[in-house]
């Protein structure tokens, strides 16, 4: 067996060697803590540029964790173009409009209003009232009969 078989056998080198195969791993481990921290901090940032130009548009910052990651903070305005309306309330589209109340009353509401709340209901059965509205001759006569003024 050659003396390069086995490479993580290094208890026959010299203490130097082994020193220095420490440190590496320390730094190593190091390069990783600080590569983590760097990508947490350019995430953060990115989220703050994405949050502050969604709030210029006039939408809420929260919308900023569901702008895809293939999305930069150059092309935020043109996304939020295609998508913004999606976060918008339903209750910010324009009002749908209302018909005049005026337009909903009935030709002759005011009229059975009037009937209904001051006068006098005629007496008898249908068949009599029936007869009495028919043989009225004018309307004064019709209104008397139905109880209007």
């Amino acid at each position: 067996m050659s003396q390069f078989d086995d490479d993580d056998d290094y208890d026959n080198e010299p203490q130097d060697f082994n020193s220095l195969r420490r440190a590496k791993r320390k730094d190593e481990k190091r390069i990783k803590e600080l590569e983590s921290e760097l990508s947490s901090f350019r995430s953060e940032k990115r989220k703050s540029a994405l949050a502050g130009a969604i709030e210029a548009a006039g939408l809420n910052p929260k919308i900023a964790a569901f702008v895809p990651e293939t999305i930069d903070t150059g092309s935020i305005a043109e996304w939020i173009a295609e998508y913004g309306d999606v976060f918008t309330p339903a209750s910010a589209a324009p009002p749908v409009p209302q018909p005049d109340p005026d337009d909903l009353i009935p030709d002759g509401a005011q009229q059975f209003n009037e009937v209904a709340s001051a006068g006098t209901p005629p007496l008898g059965d249908d068949g009599q009232i029936r007869a009495l509205i028919e043989g009225a001759k004018t309307p004064e006569e019709l209104n008397r009969i139905l109880g209007i003024g």
